[in-house]
């Protein structure tokens, strides 16, 4: 009798501190190894202490019972090695400019060019925080910091200070602080690497003050197949009746990198010659814009 009261004494805490939930995971991939031998890959969706929820390439959303688990172990930096990882949305944080709230891993460096017209470097100090740089036909510059937190199972939050300016003093009517300023930017995000929706709001201003805007941002991404996903992004300044937004087509190659394929629009308030019914001119405001073809590529080192 005392040897089985020593035995429960001995198992229940080890059983209790396996039931705790496991955060640290969340919305990364992983490898569960099963006490039946097998093993499952995917991205973790969720973990409440008796069961883990991941979502595969192959089967989709599956549910495991703790006591079915042997392990868990993150597959970071194994994208060259493990055919099944290099098939997951690897690049999910992006959208066609802009950035979601899913958390980056740590150590990981992307490239983005969007429109091969600028280039981007987005480097995952940790779980939490990144920092970007980036140019535009290197006459433009860019300094972003970015924090992100886990608010619970598959929805995040970020806040991000960027400034930026031109490289050189030009442009008509213009001095050089109405070129440059900063931008403060929350945005909340819910879904995985794999499938995700944000939006976002911040507030923007020249240094001299003289040009400053609420800013709006909305984005969405969804994995089609293994290699394809299609993203969605929009962005509004209403002070000024500016914006942008577009779609593309996201395709992965084997070569550990992807080409987005797809269409952008800007749009912009623009004063315009109209005519009283007396003949008489004068200027009016309207909404003018103009779409094109969007071509970007990522890279992760």
């Amino acid at each position: 009798m005392k040897k089985l009261l020593l035995l429960a004494l001995l198992v229940l805490p080890c059983s209790g501190l396996f039931a705790q939930q496991d955060t640290s995971m969340i919305g990364k991939m992983i490898v569960v190894e099963l006490y039946s031998g097998g093993e499952q890959k995917g991205t973790l969706m969720a973990d409440d202490g008796r069961e883990i929820t991941i979502m595969t390439t192959d089967r989709g959303k599956i549910i495991i019972p703790k006591y079915q688990v042997k392990s868990m172990r993150l597959i970071n930096g194994q994208r060259k090695k493990d055919e099944d990882y290099i098939m997951q949305n690897e690049y999910g944080n992006h959208y066609q400019f802009f950035s979601n709230a899913v958390p980056y891993n740590e150590n990981e460096v992307t490239l983005r060019m969007p429109l091969f017209a600028a280039f981007i470097v987005d480097i995952g100090l940790t779980e939490e925080f990144s920092v970007s740089f980036g140019s535009i036909w290197f006459s433009a510059y860019g300094l972003t910091g970015t924090y992100r937190k886990a608010l619970g199972n598959d929805h995040h939050l970020s806040f991000s200070l960027g400034a930026g300016g031109m490289l050189a003093r030009f442009g008509r009517n213009s001095s050089y602080n109405d070129l440059s300023g900063m931008l403060f930017k929350g945005c909340y995000s819910i879904g995985t690497k794999e499938k995700n929706f944000s939006f976002g709001l911040g507030y923007g201003s020249t240094f001299s003050g003289n040009v400053n805007s609420i800013v709006f941002h909305t984005g969405g991404l969804v994995q089609l197949n293994q290699k394809i996903a299609m993203t969605v992004e929009g962005m509004m300044a209403p002070k000024y009746s500016a914006g942008q937004g577009g779609w593309a087509l996201r395709i992965r190659t084997k070569k550990d990198n992807c080409w987005d394929l797809g269409v952008h629009f800007v749009l912009y308030e623009e004063e315009y010659v109209a005519y009283s019914p007396t003949g008489q001119t004068y200027l009016e405001k309207g909404i003018s814009g103009f779409g094109f073809p969007f071509v970007g590529y990522m890279h992760k080192f």
